[in-house]
């Protein structure tokens, strides 16, 4: 059977290779990038995204006349191709086609198809400005207005419906390439940090350097661990606005010898294969890819119960919303309690260990002591595999038949 004919439109997704890889195998593909394009998998060309990154740049005053001008540009673009499908991802893809989503449905009437990727975690929309305002605005009164809303998780999609009043939301979960992972993984990591993992247990943290995050809380709590074996270590991969808080924080702490923050690398897998355990310390999520990866490597995983992604991932036995005491051992991963916000800034003179922070020092402690505990989690492929890319394309198909 022929392909239907789809332009995806990239926004800021956080990695530009899982989209491009379903969108190509499901349809005969153009690709219109919003943000300049990374790619942190190989295997994607990245020539055949058409980058429209440069024109939305400049004063304020003229940034809607941009926003504008590109639409004409797309709207050419869908026309020429005749396009069957538009696909969007993220909120600042989603919303500046929505005038081209009208046209085609309303005045044009034509049988375009229009599908609005949303991946952002609920707690994103908190943030009291006038962009998030703006995002707010749009999503409540435009994307019902979309054939479908797909989001990443069913705890997203809950709460996605219950604020914006839509109807048309659909759920596909982050799709990984395990066998990709898996060879990635196999690379060997840089002489300049193979001195980190020598003879050390080593913890693994994947990130932006943000207070989303929740890098503070890890390092604060780490200390704990440091103080009870010498030969922890604990390693940060990301890079973000706290960069310089977190390094203030480590030196405050004395942990200069024992943390480390070694920033973007392509290839975080070999980093996870020779790590003991995955900490992810997020506020909020909307699905957590990084908890995937490490499942695909068998690594223990510790993590907050942050009110969606982790639960869905890691401990599927129990439902999104269930009542349970922390920490709660589940099949895939250990939940603990969700760190408050209003604790980020202090240093341990200011403000000693919180409940939060004393129960994952103490978890590190037994994942390092207990190594029974540690195989009991190192089964995580098995899990991984449900996410595969095969399976998620799959879900796709559903959706757009």
């Amino acid at each position: 059977m022929k392909k239907k004919k789809a332009i995806t439109v990239l926004g800021t997704v956080w990695n530009f290779a899982t989209p491009i890889k379903i969108t190509d195998k499901l349809f005969e593909s153009i690709f219109i990038s919003f943000y300049e394009p990374w790619i942190r998998e190989d295997g994607v060309d990245v020539k055949k995204i058409v980058k429209f990154n440069e024109e939305v740049k400049g004063n304020l005053l003229i940034k809607p006349f941009k926003i504008l001008m590109r639409n004409i540009k797309l709207y050419k673009i869908i026309k020429s191709y005749k396009s069957d499908i538009v696909i969007s991802h993220h909120d600042d893809a989603n919303i500046p086609i929505i005038p081209l989503l009208l046209l085609h449905k309303y005045i044009l009437k034509s049988n375009i198809r229009f599908y609005g990727f949303m991946r952002a975690g609920m707690s994103e929309y908190d943030t009291n400005n006038t962009y998030y305002n703006i995002v707010f605005f749009f999503i409540k009164y435009f994307y019902n207005y979309f054939d479908k809303i797909i989001t990443v998780s069913y705890g997203n999609k809950k709460l996605i419906e219950k604020r914006f009043s839509l109807k048309n939301v659909g759920v596909i979960y982050n799709a990984v390439d395990v066998q990709n992972y898996l060879k990635l993984s196999e690379e060997p990591i840089e002489d300049k940090y193979r001195e980190i993992f020598k003879d050390s247990f080593v913890f693994i943290n994947i990130g932006r350097l943000t207070e989303q995050k929740g890098q503070w809380f890890l390092i604060r709590a780490f200390k704990k661990v440091v103080e009870t074996h010498s030969n922890a270590k604990l390693i940060i991969l990301g890079e973000g606005e706290l960069r310089k808080e977190l390094e203030d924080l480590i030196r405050k702490l004395n942990l200069e010898n024992k943390v480390f923050l070694v920033g973007v690398h392509k290839n975080p897998f070999k980093f996870l294969k020779n790590s003991q355990c995955l900490v992810f310390t997020s506020l909020w999520e909307s699905f957590g890819n990084v908890l995937v990866e490490a499942l695909t490597l068998n690594l223990p995983i510790i993590s907050t119960d942050c009110e969606t992604g982790p639960r869905e991932i890691l401990t599927s036995e129990i439902d999104i919303k269930e009542k349970i005491n922390y920490p709660y051992f589940g099949r895939y991963g250990i939940l603990i309690k969700p760190f408050p916000r209003k604790y980020i800034f202090k240093d341990l003179e200011e403000k000693i260990l919180i409940e939060q922070e004393k129960q994952l020092a103490e978890l590190m402690i037994k994942i390092i002591e207990n190594k029974e505990l540690r195989k009991n989690y190192s089964h995580g492929l098995e899990r991984a595999r449900d996410f595969d890319i095969d399976k998620i394309i799959k879900k796709w198909e559903e959706v757009i038949k």
